[in-house]
């Protein structure tokens, strides 16, 4: 025992005999072992098990498809409002086209209602088949005239 003692306070640890093992403070549980399947239960097992991956795969192709769904919802839908930005400004230009031909209609009617008449048109031209201005004789002509007579 003196051996043990002064092992101890040299910092050694004990050593136990070579038949025994050391000691473990907490006993070790052992593994229990699987109660026996039936075949029956395990064939079950694996049908589930293979339906369960079929609808995994099933479930995640349809997942892909939604996904390729969505994206091409999302680029048509981009299109689409910018088909409809674009009309959206051919129509303001086609408003402003028409309100400007509107103004130059009105103005094309008031010059059209301030012209002369038909009516006043023909007085007119009776007026000048009347006085034959053709037959007159100009400025010049006349002072020539008077001079010639003088």
């Amino acid at each position: 025992m003196a051996d043990k003692k002064q092992a101890d306070s040299q910092g050694n640890p004990q050593q136990f005999p070579a038949s025994a093992p050391p000691p473990s403070p907490v006993p070790q549980p052992q593994p229990k072992k699987a109660p026996a399947v039936p075949e029956e239960v395990s064939r079950q097992m694996e049908e589930i098990m293979r339906r369960i991956r079929l609808l995994e795969e099933r479930y995640s192709q349809i997942r892909k498809k939604a996904q390729f769904t969505e994206e091409n919802m999302l680029d048509d839908t981009k299109e689409i409002f910018s088909e409809i930005n674009a009309l959206n400004e051919s129509i303001s230009e086609l408003r402003n086209s028409m309100a400007e031909m509107a103004d130059k209609l009105s103005k094309l009617s008031e010059e059209v209602s301030q012209a002369v008449s038909k009516a006043d048109l023909n007085v007119i031209s009776k007026y000048l088949d009347y006085w034959q201005p053709l037959d007159f004789i100009t400025r010049a002509e006349a002072e020539k005239l008077i001079r010639e007579k003088k």
